[in-house]
């Protein structure tokens, strides 16, 4: 980070540029060339605004003390003076500061530095601050010997050497009543030496000892000389020499006044000046800008509607996700039913198959002892008589008998001595038994399960 040395109180610091003063880089692209323009139009400004300010800080610098210049000069006038009668226009480096009260008459007769423009550079204040604003280099001051050797010397020899140094220090800063205070000091020097007659502790000064309080002497401001000449003069003294300051300071007042009003007009004028001549590149770059911000704004309503979009098509993608689980809730659901009656229905075969069994235990005993019986596993299938006649008894009508079969893997017998009558399926058994056995027998035949027909053996008479 680049800064610069700057002098504050009584050291040397390194002020560095401050984060917010940088201008902030386009990353996203390069900027057009119409805003080129008119960042280079905004740096000229403000450039010539910064020279401006330099080049009355210039004038207020270096005091004239002369008279005040005319506040009625024109503004074609001013903006004819070119850079050479003005050379704080081509200083871009210098520092152009507000000339406060504090301020007046500097470098010679302005006050002490202020404390708070040195450290912060600003002051609350501004402008009513009663200390200097502008830079200001190291005073020295007079030390214990100094002012022991000053005390010791004849009052005479000490106001020669500061009617010689104020001479000089005035006429280097073109105080313009530099003379008025020669004559009061030297008014003064004549009262001391008729004084110095009567006077008989008083030794004049060597010529080593004016030499080093010359040059101490030369090295403070022309106030600060005042200041010490005032305090070894009579009061009436003291009071022409700071009257003819003051005369000064007001004029130099006056002087600054006239100085601000036309730095006013000058910048006006000179804005105008650069307004008007840039016309047609301002209302360029104004129209970019424009077309810039449309852009923008279209792009932010295009992004706004895409969002809602989003959130639309996330609300029906919820909504369909719940209702697919609602589903294969169902789905779910009804697979346990199916499940469930599956279970039931082979529980339900299972107990039918068990009744079966047990209603063909019950109803069709076997004889193995009776002649024509077929003995276990070979069965014979009888046929069903159509009529029996018993004695005694007439003949059944609507039935036709059939040949007996022989049973298989059997000798022929003999022929039987009682008719074979054939029982119906579940006869004996209570009415709802006796239908599930029907149904089972006729599901038993439908899935190829080989059930013999039950054969009941009914004895002669």
């Amino acid at each position: 980070m680049l800064g610069q040395l700057v002098f504050r109180g009584t050291f040397i610091t390194l002020e560095e540029e401050p984060e917010g003063s940088r201008r902030r880089v386009r990353a996203l692209s390069a900027p057009s060339r119409s805003l080129q323009a008119s960042e280079a139009l905004e740096h000229d400004w403000q450039q010539k605004n910064v020279a401006l300010q330099n080049y009355v800080g210039g004038l207020l610098a270096e005091p004239t003390f002369g008279e005040t210049p005319e506040a009625s000069e024109s503004e074609e006038d001013m903006a004819s003076g070119n850079d050479e009668e003005n050379p704080g226009l081509q200083d871009d480096d210098a520092v152009g500061v507000r000339l406060n009260e504090g301020s007046l008459g500097h470098p010679g007769l302005c006050r002490r530095p202020c404390v708070h423009f040195a450290k912060a550079g600003s002051c609350l204040q501004g402008t009513a601050c009663t200390f200097c604003h502008l830079p200001h280099t190291r005073e020295r001051k007079l030390d214990k010997w100094h002012r022991g050797l000053l005390h010791q010397i004849d009052k005479t020899d000490y106001l020669r050497l500061l009617q010689q140094v104020i001479w000089k220090k005035s006429t280097s800063l073109s105080f313009p009543r530099k003379q008025e205070l020669i004559d009061v000091l030297e008014h003064e020097i004549e009262v001391a030496e008729m004084d110095r007659r009567s006077r008989v502790r008083s030794r004049s000064a060597t010529r080593a000892e004016r030499s080093t309080v010359v040059r101490r002497l030369s090295c403070m401001s022309l106030g600060a000389l005042v200041s010490i000449a005032a305090r070894e003069c009579q009061p009436a003294t003291q009071d022409a020499l700071w009257q003819i300051v003051d005369e000064v300071l007001t004029k130099a007042l006056t002087a600054t006044d006239a100085v601000n009003k036309a730095l006013q007009k000058y910048s006006q004028f000179m804005l105008g000046k650069k307004l008007k001549q840039d016309n047609k590149s301002l209302l360029t770059s104004t129209f970019a800008e424009w077309r810039r911000e449309g852009k923008v704004l279209r792009h932010e309503e295009a992004l706004n509607t895409l969002e809602e979009r989003d959130v639309y098509i996330a609300q029906l993608k919820a909504g369909f996700e719940e209702q697919l689980a609602l589903a294969y809730q169902q789905i779910d659901q009804i697979t346990e039913t199916l499940q469930k009656e599956l279970q039931t229905k082979e529980q339900l075969a299972q107990e039918l198959r068990e009744a079966y069994e047990k209603s063909r235990k019950i109803n069709l005993p076997d004889y193995p002892g009776t002649p024509g019986s077929a003995t276990p596993g070979s069965r014979s299938r009888l046929t069903r008589p159509t009529s029996v006649e018993r004695p005694g008894t007439a003949p059944l009508t609507g039935s036709a008998t059939a040949p007996s079969r022989p049973a298989r893997h059997s000798m022929p017998a003999e022929p039987m001595a009682v008719s074979q009558l054939r029982t119906p399926l579940g006869a004996g058994l209570p009415g709802p038994l006796a239908g599930l056995a029907r149904g089972e027998a006729l599901t038993g035949r439908q899935r190829g399960i080989s059930i013999s027909e039950s054969e009941g053996l009914v004895p002669g008479p």
